[in-house]
């Protein structure tokens, strides 16, 4: 047993070596995973002085090292990007940030509510290569009650995010959901976020006409490249056909994608477009799928 828990001690000291962080909390038991590319490692933690459970979010460094030097530089700041927007953004069915973003050299690291795990680690336990919390998980399975308000929250948060915040979400996938310790579902994940053109223009979110009017402004985002690794940019598996082939979104996109993520929840955790990274495969993909774009 001694050497099981000195492994474990080990292990545990070297997750975020030199990261301001460790000063705050203690970092227990691996979670699970999230975010692009699943790089969000989700460790049980307690705050030091007060003793109050938490989850560390970290990202090791070393994890993009097969990464070109330009990409590793666009995935480090759309990582911060998204810390930073959520941050800022306070919602129930939001995921809360108690402990804003640190880096070091060789890693990432804030702190967030206490979670159980992501929502990709609990649809399947196996998805990543780490080692999760394997016992909790092994014979975990979301019931439809679950499923059913989980989907509520969800819309709850998008709601707000669209209507109160004037921002798109754009990446609605499992690895951007995140379950707490009371079984709740929190929307996470806002690295490739954005503000609606109305809210850049000063659009009073409280006037129902400005809102009514402005329910389909579409912006300009990047086209998706097949060149770029995929924590880059978005799953092109969970995205509108409008963002992939046009580089156009509303919010109507992020209902698109809240439609996709329910096939997923129905189909064991498997994209409905199982496209991979594949473009061509999408664009062949999507003709399958009933949709409406201009």
């Amino acid at each position: 047993m001694d050497a099981v828990l000195n492994k474990l001690k080990n292990k545990v000291s070297t997750v975020l070596p030199g990261n301001p962080l460790t000063r705050e909390y203690e970092i227990g038991k691996l979670l699970g995973c999230a975010g692009p590319g699943l790089l969000w490692k989700l460790y049980a933690a307690k705050k030091r002085s007060t003793q109050q459970e938490a989850t560390v979010w970290a990202l090791e460094k070393k994890n993009l090292e097969s990464y070109p030097k330009s990409q590793k530089e666009t995935v480090l700041d759309v990582m911060k990007y998204g810390v930073a927007s959520m941050t800022r953004i306070k919602h129930p069915k939001i995921l809360s940030v108690v402990q804003p973003l640190e880096e070091s050299r060789d890693s990432l690291a804030f702190a967030s509510e206490p979670l159980f795990t992501s929502l990709r680690n609990a649809l399947c336990p196996s998805y990543s290569s780490v080692e999760t919390n394997s016992e909790a998980l092994r014979d975990f399975t979301l019931t439809d009650i679950e499923i059913k308000y989980g989907l509520i929250q969800l819309t709850e948060a998008l709601h707000f995010l669209h209507s109160d915040c004037h921002r798109l979400h754009l990446n609605l996938v499992p690895e951007a959901v995140v379950i707490n310790k009371y079984g709740l579902w929190k929307l996470a994940g806002f690295e490739f976020s954005k503000l609606s053109e109305d809210s850049c223009n000063g659009t009073n979110g409280n006037n129902q006409n400005q809102n009514s009017s402005s329910l389909e402004t579409v912006i300009s985002v990047p086209i998706w490249q097949t060149a770029l690794m995929p924590a880059c940019q978005p799953a092109l598996h969970a995205c509108s056909p409008e963002s992939i082939l046009q580089g156009k979104v509303s919010r109507a996109s992020d209902m698109f994608s809240l439609g996709l993520l329910i096939c997923c929840l129905y189909n064991k955790g498997q994209p409905l477009l199982d496209t991979g990274n594949d473009y061509s495969a999408y664009r062949r993909g999507i003709k399958d799928v009933s949709y409406h774009f201009d």
